[in-house]
C-alpha cells in the first residue's frame, strides 16, 4: 500500500442476471378490502373496508429480451382479509390469478415491472335474506407493479402492489342487494428460478 496515492482502479461492473426461465415463488403480505354495497339500486354504500394478512404460492416463466423482461404467471392465495358489517363480516378467503407482466431493468440485476390479468376470488358474507353465511365466487381483474432484484444466481426478492376488482353478487335478489368486492394488497416474496 502506498500512502498518499490517489489512484482509482477500474470499476467492477454488477453481474448481469439472466431472467429467462421457469420459477416457483412464495410471498406474504397484507391488504385492505373495499366492498361497495347497493340496496335496491337506491342506496349505495361505498367503501365498507377491512384489512388482514395473506399468503401466496406462484409459478411462472419469464423471458429476458435484453433491456426488458416479459412473462406469465399463475398463483394461488389464502387470505384473512375481512371487513366488519355489523355483527358479521365480508371476507375474502382464497383465490387465484393468471397474470402477465412486463418490466424494464433498472440495473443488471433488478427489474421494475407492471402486471395485469385475470383474477378469481371466493368470498363470504352475511346472507341478506336469512340467517347464516353466504359463500360465492367471482371473476375480475388485477393490475399492479413491483420491484424485484436478484439475491443469488437462482433467487430473487421482490415487493409488489396489486389492485383487484371483482364482479358484483346479488344473491338471487334481482338486484335488490348487491356486493362488489375490490382490494389493495402489498406482498413481499422470494422466487427460485430453475435455469
Amino acid at each position: 500500500y502506498r500512502f498518499g496515492a490517489a489512484r482509482s482502479g477500474p470499476a467492477i461492473p454488477s453481474p448481469a442476471y439472466d431472467w429467462s426461465g421457469f420459477y416457483l415463488g412464495a410471498s406474504v403480505g397484507a391488504g385492505e378490502s373495499v366492498n361497495d354495497v347497493s340496496l335496491g339500486g337506491v342506496i349505495d354504500i361505498n367503501g365498507i373496508s377491512g384489512d388482514g394478512l395473506l399468503g401466496e404460492l406462484s409459478a411462472g416463466y419469464d423471458h429476458d429480451f435484453g433491456s426488458f423482461v416479459a412473462g406469465l404467471m399463475v398463483d394461488g392465495n389464502v387470505s384473512g382479509i375481512s371487513a366488519n358489517l355489523g355483527p358479521s363480516s365480508l371476507k375474502s378467503d382464497y383465490g387465484f390469478d393468471i397474470l402477465g407482466r412486463v418490466g424494464m431493468k433498472v440495473n443488471p440485476s433488478s427489474l421494475a415491472y407492471v402486471l395485469g390479468g385475470y383474477s378469481w376470488g371466493h368470498f363470504k358474507s352475511p346472507t341478506p335474506l336469512g340467517p347464516g353465511n353466504e359463500d360465492w365466487s367471482s371473476s375480475g381483474f388485477s393490475v399492479g407493479g413491483g420491484l424485484e432484484t436478484a439475491v443469488s444466481t437462482h433467487t430473487t426478492l421482490g415487493i409488489e402492489y396489486r389492485y383487484a376488482k371483482f364482479a358484483d353478487e346479488d344473491f338471487n335478489t334481482g338486484g335488490l342487494f348487491k356486493i362488489e368486492p375490490s382490494s389493495h394488497t402489498v406482498r413481499v416474496g422470494l422466487k427460485y428460478k430453475f435455469n
